[in-house]
């Protein structure tokens, strides 16, 4: 048996979280923009960051996952595009100076210099991405549980949400294992019947 606390929990499970320095194991239905930052952050600081949460429609609860969805790639231009970039330059000031139908030519190929130079040029480039995992469960099958693992050696489990009134304002009950035996039970129960996406950052 860990060690219960009742009332406002965030003072005792969110100094945990932001103190994570190897993992954090989350299970929440639903989220506030401010955590979802926090645990964004926590990636970014190399901390890997597994979350199981539901997919309900709140507004806020949106807006957090939009911020948890991390860009798998990119769209950026080799440096040779500056070789056509100059061409069309060229051509384009060229162009304005000469009158006439041989402008209008020049100008013509300015235009095809720089649509040859994106062609050629412009490549998709792997982002490299945080290691944050998360998987959306659909509405028809209700997440309820509310499980926070730290470095898999502190678990708290009970009924609040990671969201500012269920941390910060709500009477809430939590209970806080220290126990490798009882943490190791939690880790198992959130591994259970879930799946994580291997690429970083993907909501599944």
């Amino acid at each position: 048996m860990g060690v219960v606390y009742s009332g406002i929990v965030g003072q005792h499970v969110l100094p945990s979280i932001r103190a994570a320095t190897r993992s954090l194991d989350i299970v929440s239905p639903y989220l506030s923009p401010e955590y979802a930052q926090l645990l964004s952050s926590k990636a970014e600081q190399g901390v890997i960051v597994r979350l199981i949460t539901s997919d309900w429609n709140g507004h806020r609860h949106q807006q957090a996952l939009r911020m948890l969805k991390q860009p798998t790639s990119r769209y950026v231009l080799d440096s040779r595009f500056w070789r056509y970039l100059i061409l069309a330059i060229m051509l384009g000031i060229s162009g304005a100076a000469l009158r006439g139908y041989g402008g209008l030519v020049l100008l013509s190929f300015c235009l095809v210099a720089l649509v040859a130079g994106l062609a050629k040029n412009l490549i998709r480039q792997q982002v490299s991405t945080t290691p944050l995992f998360v998987k959306v469960v659909p509405a028809t099958q209700l997440v309820h549980v509310k499980l926070y693992v730290v470095d898999q050696q502190l678990a708290f489990t009970g009924s609040a949400n990671l969201t500012y009134s269920r941390m910060n304002r709500n009477i809430e009950r939590i209970e806080m294992k220290t126990m490798p035996s009882e943490v190791q039970t939690e880790i198992g129960f959130e591994h259970s019947g879930s799946h994580y996406r291997e690429s970083s950052g993907m909501l599944v």
